[in-house]
């Protein structure tokens, strides 16, 4: 492809027009396909979309929030906000029984914390939020059709962006107390999509977008391994990519299985319950006509891998021409933007048995490898007091590289506590 671009909507307009045959495609919550659009119909869409989102007040440099299944509202919502210049970013929409107390709570606590101008939401998430009195005076709440009927602004001028500059929002799980909204800069989303692009090629001798056809994935778009390390990547390098929706892979796993059968090279993430509803639930008589053989790159990652899911996986789907080898645990977090290590020897899972007296917290069974760290990225294994430690010890993982997020979103007090001199805490245990 042409000269590295600077941001991220440069990255948009080069595939759309370096790659304008390939595009996105949409399952809908039954497995069924519900539409295609190539990058440069993708490219105008948002770009009306942005058009919407000015008409209605939202403004370059504020973040407009997403809270919507994995759909073209979605794609208008999060891309048109990144072509204004806005600060897209995007939490799970409600449940299919409809949105919780502890859902709402989110929802409202990451309004509040990151002080979103726009909330794009189901019709029910914004009356339950009025009844609750959860909206911030501040916020304008509009459903997908409210957005889509609005009358586009008739100049958009949004600012080019400079790679240092904020790109995005991505939150954290927020399981252990209230999500932090990470600060994603255009630069750091462009260095981890190259970098990664590049470490899963490694064993083809090329990057994956060289070789690669596209990606299926059934990862929510709100998941940084579903947004990054599925739909920028594919935006930016200009791959094909196939969106299941995540209710759909759960009841049928097979499906996710079954696209990337169609497509030629291939690469695809996914964590380790991913991998295990497959061994667990895929008869034999489903695989029939499967062929796996050209899916290069079965990335496994998000959670701790365990060898004895990675070893039944590739038992059950030998018969598919999927082979051990094709297997490559990899380690990320979103306050690296996405991955920040990536298995690159192509020799199926490695492991090693843990030091002495971590099996307590690592669990019993060998530890899975998950690779070395991306192109400019170190890692060091840090002791409590901050020291580096030797080989086969057990410590915290610290990571440092340009793909490091800028800091969690108005709050610099829990910047401070996890970013420093360059290097993150990452909270994660490794040797």
């Amino acid at each position: 492809m042409s000269a590295s671009p600077s941001n991220l909507v440069e990255a948009f307009e080069r595939t759309a027009r370096e790659r304008p045959e390939r595009g996105v495609c949409l399952f809908d919550g039954r497995g069924r396909p519900a539409g295609r659009r190539t990058w440069p119909e993708l490219l105008e869409s948002s770009r009306l979309a942005a058009a919407r989102l000015a008409a209605t007040g939202a403004e370059p440099g504020l973040p407009v929030l997403a809270c919507l299944p994995t759909s073209w509202a979605w794609f208008d919502a999060w891309m048109g906000s990144l072509l204004l210049g806005a600060w897209p970013a995007s939490v799970a929409p409600p449940g299919v029984m409809g949105s919780s107390e502890s859902h709402l709570r989110r929802i409202a606590a990451v309004l509040e914390s990151t002080g979103a101008g726009h909330l794009i939401a189901p019709a029910g998430v914004r009356e339950r939020l009025r009844e609750t009195g959860a909206t911030p005076s501040g916020t304008i709440v509009l459903t997908p059709d409210e957005l889509a009927a609005a009358s586009p602004a008739s100049c958009v001028a949004a600012t080019a962006a400079q790679p240092e500059d904020l790109a995005f929002l991505q939150f954290t799980s927020g399981s252990t107390g209230r999500p932090r909204a990470v600060s994603v800069s255009h630069g750091a989303a462009l260095h981890n999509n190259q970098a990664t692009s590049e470490a899963i090629g490694e064993p083809q001798g090329a990057p994956v977008h060289e070789w690669a056809v596209g990606t299926v994935t059934w990862l929510p778009l709100h998941h940084d391994m579903g947004l990054v390390g599925c739909l920028l990547l594919s935006m930016t390098l200009g791959l094909d990519i196939t969106l299941l929706q995540p209710t759909a892979f759960l009841a049928r796993p097979r499906l996710w299985l079954q696209e990337l059968s169609k497509l030629g090279p291939t690469y695809s993430p996914a964590p380790n319950f991913g991998f295990q509803l497959c061994a667990d639930r895929l008869q034999p008589e489903e695989l029939e006509g499967l062929d796996l053989s050209r899916w290069r790159a079965a990335l496994a990652g998000a959670e701790m891998v365990r060898p004895d899911t990675m070893a039944a996986f590739a038992d059950r789907m030998a018969s598919c021409g999927f082979r051990p080898e094709q297997l490559r645990p990899c380690y990320g977090l979103a306050e690296a933007t996405l991955a920040v290590t990536v298995d690159v020897e192509g020799r199926g899972l490695r492991t090693r048995e843990p030091p002495g007296g971590a099996v307590s917290t690592l669990g019993p069974g060998d530890a899975a490898c998950v690779g070395r760290p991306l192109r400019d990225t170190r890692i060091e294994i840090r002791a409590p007091d901050g020291a580096a430690l030797r080989e086969d010890r057990l410590g915290e993982v610290c990571v440092q590289g340009p793909g490091l997020f800028s800091g969690y979103h108005g709050d610099p007090g829990a910047t401070a506590e996890v970013l420093a001199d360059g290097w993150l805490r990452t909270g994660d245990l490794g040797f």
